[in-house]
């Protein structure tokens, strides 16, 4: 679905671009004030030019601001990571003691069956 939005999108772009281009063509001077240089270039040239400088610099702009985020972001995730392993380990030796209890009480279980009888004093006599 998203690809098929991007195409909606992109066509009539590219057909405004060109239709554009096609009807723009006469040139007109570029002064490259303060260097001493004048560039005569076509009028479409300078406004899609210009277009493509402001995205291209507006995606410099946005990728830069969001650095602060990503780097939280990045941190974020690396306290995950350690949370999950500290949480495994922990995992482990609760399972690790719980075997132990369990063995230790079927010990004590198994010694005490194997211990005699009380003997009664009146059993005694």
């Amino acid at each position: 679905m998203g690809r098929f939005i991007s195409w909606l999108i992109l066509i009539p772009t590219a057909a405004a671009a060109i239709a554009f281009a096609v009807s723009n063509r006469v040139t007109a001077p570029l002064d490259l004030w303060p260097f001493p240089y004048v560039i005569e270039l076509p009028v479409f040239a300078l406004v899609l030019g210009g277009g493509v400088a402001g995205f291209v610099i507006g995606g410099l702009v946005a990728w830069l601001s969001g650095g602060r985020a990503r780097r939280r972001a990045r941190q974020a995730e690396g306290r995950a990571d350690r949370a999950e392993r500290d949480h495994e380990q922990t995992r482990l030796r609760l399972s690790r003691a719980e075997d132990e209890a369990r063995r230790a009480r079927e010990q004590e279980t198994t010694s005490e069956a194997q211990l005699p009888a009380p003997v009664s004093p009146r059993d005694a006599a």
